[in-house]
């Protein structure tokens, strides 16, 4: 496979995000992940990829919903706000449409929306197809 030829800035972007993963997942160390991270004044915005099985029950995330024991995979963006160098807002971003359809509460094909595809689309850009919502569109209605 032809690996593409990278430039230093993009080689050494790609080393610290190699770095922060293997601090944060690896040896879960909380000060080594935030010396890998580029911090505004007052906010850190993370994308993150949330896979899990609902085995459990998640009010967060479910509310009212039991265990279905699906398999969901979904991109969240969380966005920390500061103050006086304590976390003084978290809020928590995700596509919930996505989680709905992938735990079989809603019908993706009666619906205007995906399920996993869309979390993978954000880990692998080329590898969902971008308009597949549009070119559903094309299609008589199901409902």
């Amino acid at each position: 496979m032809h690996q593409p030829d990278f430039t230093a800035q993009q080689r050494a972007m790609i080393e610290m995000w190699e770095r922060h993963t293997a601090a944060e997942f690896a040896t879960k160390s909380v000060d080594a992940t935030m010396a890998t991270m580029t911090v505004g004044t007052d906010r850190i915005v993370d994308e993150l990829m949330y896979k899990f099985t609902h085995t459990i029950d998640m009010p967060w995330m479910l509310p009212g919903v039991a265990p279905t024991g699906k398999h969901v995979e979904v991109a969240l963006v969380v966005v920390v706000e500061l103050q006086a160098g304590r976390i003084s807002n978290e809020r928590i971003y995700w596509d919930q449409a996505s989680v709905l359809a992938q735990v079989g509460l809603i019908d993706k094909q009666r619906l205007p929306v995906t399920g996993i595809e869309a979390s993978r689309k954000v880990v692998d850009p080329t590898g969902e197809p971008s308009n597949a919502l549009i070119e559903r569109a094309a299609r008589p209605s199901l409902t």
